[in-house]
């Protein structure tokens, strides 16, 4: 049976008064690995993640399959996926991702780069790293994903940069659990009745500390504002209310970040790394 997506929701209820507020979802992929083109009988789903493309050495390309369980999505509002180096790296450097067909005929403990799966279409995602992790922007894809009632999604994720190699914690790999890789999706959830709450106690962010951009949750969608300042108080930034706040252009140290609307009102400390 086909979900009941939110739009169509919206469109057939009518309610007297209702808001939207966003949850946060980690989900931790449930296969990962890297495959090698010099090397293209051998799996390497229990070690680390390396991505690599290197122009003067056509054997040295590597890159990784990342498969993440999605049954459990349903409104999905914003989707990124996270990968976190092993060790910080100075210089910024730049991938892509790209959907891959057939997500049920690979696993982390088979695939290989003689049986991988091809990526198909165009990049759906591009993604630049400053310091420990890189993310990328699946929203789009993954809400097409959830509506079209799909179990899994599956990513490939290369380097646009030449003669490098960047080495990613994977979930065999990681010891904590926020270096594994993941999908974090903010989900929009349909509050009704007279007593709903304004929803600004109920916010939260996240990526914090942050090296590029911050985002918040649990808040509705109408008449919010966000500001933020530095340490001494200065406004950096003043808009309305946008679940991504990019910082990549403040410089690093400790920002306040405030919510507020007409009623209430709500304040964030956050690192700029």
């Amino acid at each position: 049976m086909k979900k009941i997506t939110f739009k169509s929701f919206l469109l057939s209820v009518c309610v007297l008064h209702s808001f939207i507020t966003f949850s946060q979802t980690t989900i931790v992929a449930n296969n990962d690995s890297y495959i090698w083109n010099s090397q293209s009988n051998i799996n390497y789903g229990s070690s680390k993640l390396i991505i690599s493309n290197d122009t003067d050495n056509s054997s040295h390309i590597r890159e990784v399959y990342l498969k993440f369980p999605i049954a459990s999505l349903n409104n999905v509002n914003l989707a990124i996926v996270k990968l976190t180096l092993e060790s910080t790296i100075a210089t910024t450097r730049s991938y892509e991702a790209y959907l891959v067909d057939n997500e049920n005929t690979w696993s982390n403990n088979f695939i290989k780069w003689n049986n991988a799966p091809s990526a198909t279409g165009t990049a759906i995602a591009s993604g630049v790293h400053v310091g420990n992790t890189v993310e990328f922007d699946i929203t789009d894809k993954l809400k097409t994903y959830v509506e079209n009632s799909e179990v899994l999604i599956s990513i490939k994720i290369v380097s646009t940069e030449e003669d490098v190699a960047s080495h990613f914690y994977s979930t065999n790999t990681a010891t904590l659990e926020s270096q594994k890789p993941s999908l974090i999706v903010s989900e929009a959830t349909l509050s009704i009745g007279d007593n709903a709450d304004s929803g600004i106690d109920k916010a939260f962010v996240y990526y914090n500390p942050t090296t590029t951009s911050v985002y918040i949750g649990g808040l509705m969608n109408k008449q919010t504002m966000i500001s933020v300042y530095n340490a001494l108080g200065k406004l950096m930034k003043h808009e309305e209310y946008n679940a991504q706040i990019d910082m990549t252009t403040l410089n690093t140290g400790l920002y306040y970040i405030k919510v507020t609307n007409d009623l209430e009102q709500k304040t964030f400390r956050i690192i700029k790394k």
